[in-house]
């Protein structure tokens, strides 16, 4: 009788343990699918900010380029850029014109 017993309660354990670790394996397998999402998000969000700092930087170098040929045409149109023509014609000029204009 004893004998029997012990394995009706040895079964009802087995069945309780089955019972827990599938309960267990639902449990970790959610905690995954939780993670999976949360890893998501973060890669989308630094893709977004990545793709922000890259619009940002193009649009600076892009105005750091316009200025610059701005300032290449400005020098050339008063022949600040001509080889030919000295530092001190190029303050000459500069005096001749500040001269007339006052």
């Amino acid at each position: 009788m004893q004998h029997a017993d012990s394995e009706r309660q040895l079964g009802r354990l087995d069945n309780r343990i089955e019972i827990l670790s599938t309960a267990h394996d639902k449990h970790i397998s959610g905690l995954d699918s939780k993670i999976d999402k949360e890893i998501a998000k973060l890669l989308a969000t630094y893709e977004r900010y990545r793709n922000d700092v890259i619009k940002y930087a193009a649009g600076e170098f892009s105005k750091c380029q316009e200025q610059q040929m701005q300032t290449v045409t400005v020098l050339s149109n008063n022949n600040y850029l001509h080889p030919s023509i000295t530092a001190f014609d190029r303050l000459k000029n500069q005096f001749v014109c500040m001269s007339v204009s006052q």
